[in-house]
């Protein structure tokens, strides 16, 4: 998959669109695009995941993992990074039919 095709899927399916769907709920901080809350991807009692919506980025502060929304999926579904484009496909698809 061409690079300008991946940052077009991330920019039609922004990562806070995808962790919400996904029951995420995080609170903002400071600037109205940043928002903190508990890591989906290891137990914490303190919220260290960090979201920035502007930069359609991700960082957890616990489990010193990060990144874009290709790489959480990664994460979060323990797939590899083509089998991760092809969900995000499948799911921005379920999203535009609604």
């Amino acid at each position: 998959m061409r690079r300008e095709d991946l940052e077009q899927l991330k920019r039609q399916f922004p990562l806070l669109d995808y962790l919400q769907r996904q029951h995420w709920v995080g609170r903002q901080t400071g600037s109205k695009q940043e928002f903190v809350g508990f890591c989906p991807l290891h137990a914490e009692t303190h919220p260290s995941f960090y979201v920035n919506a502007s930069k359609n980025l991700f960082y957890c502060h616990g489990c010193r993992r990060g990144g874009d929304l290709i790489r959480f999926v990664q994460l979060y579904l323990n797939l590899p990074f083509r089998d991760s484009v092809a969900h995000l496909k499948r799911e921005r698809r379920l999203v535009t039919l609604r």
